[in-house]
C-alpha cells in the first residue's frame, strides 16, 4: 500500500459529527454538504429539506412584499414563530399561510406590518389545506377504483300496425 493511500483510508476512517443529529459516524459513510460538513444520510435529506423550505418562504415573503430581500422585522418575526413552542410553526407551514392569506383570500399587505399575520391566520390556513389534500386523495381514490363495464341488451322494437287514413 502506498502511503497516499494509507493516509486516505485513515482519513475515511475518521470519525466525524453530524450537525443535524449531533451523533458520530465513520466519514466514509457520510455525505459531505458543499458547505463542508458532514452528515448521515436521512439527515442531509431532512437538512436539505428545511433549507430547501426556508427558501421557498423568503421567496414567498418577497414576492408578496415587493422587495428584494426581507427585511430585519420580516427575518425576526420568521425566527420567532418558528422557535415559539405554542406556536409550532414550520418554515412550509408559514410559506402557505403567506399564500392562503395574501394568495387565496385576496388580502394586500400594509406596510409595517411584517409577517404579524402568521400567527393568526396559522391554523386557518393549515385547516384549508389538510380538507384541500382530502379532496385531493379522494379523487385519487375514485380515479384508482375498478372501472365497471355494463352491457345494455337492446330493446326490441314494438311493430304498430299501420292504418289507412283513408278507410276511416
Amino acid at each position: 500500500m502506498t502511503k497516499k493511500s494509507q493516509n486516505q483510508e485513515k482519513v475515511d476512517n475518521r470519525k466525524v459529527k453530524c450537525p443535524y443529529c449531533e451523533e458520530m459516524l465513520l466519514r466514509r459513510e457520510a455525505i459531505r454538504h458543499t458547505n463542508g460538513r458532514y452528515y448521515h444520510n436521512n439527515c442531509y435529506e431532512e437538512a436539505t429539506k428545511d433549507s430547501r423550505e426556508y427558501a421557498e418562504l423568503i421567496e414567498t415573503v418577497c414576492r408578496i412584499f415587493g422587495m428584494k430581500k426581507p427585511n430585519g422585522q420580516i427575518l425576526r418575526q420568521l425566527k420567532l414563530y418558528r422557535e415559539d413552542p405554542e406556536l409550532n410553526c414550520t418554515n412550509k407551514g408559514m410559506e402557505l399561510t403567506l399564500r392562503y392569506y395574501y394568495d387565496l383570500l385576496g388580502n394586500k399587505p400594509r406596510d409595517g406590518d411584517g409577517v404579524g399575520i402568521i400567527p393568526l391566520n396559522y391554523h386557518k390556513a393549515k385547516e384549508q389545506y389538510v380538507k384541500q389534500m382530502d379532496i385531493n386523495k379522494s379523487f385519487e381514490n375514485i380515479n384508482k377504483s375498478k372501472k365497471k363495464e355494463v352491457y345494455v341488451t337492446p330493446s326490441k322494437k314494438r311493430v304498430r300496425k299501420q292504418f289507412d287514413i283513408n278507410s276511416l
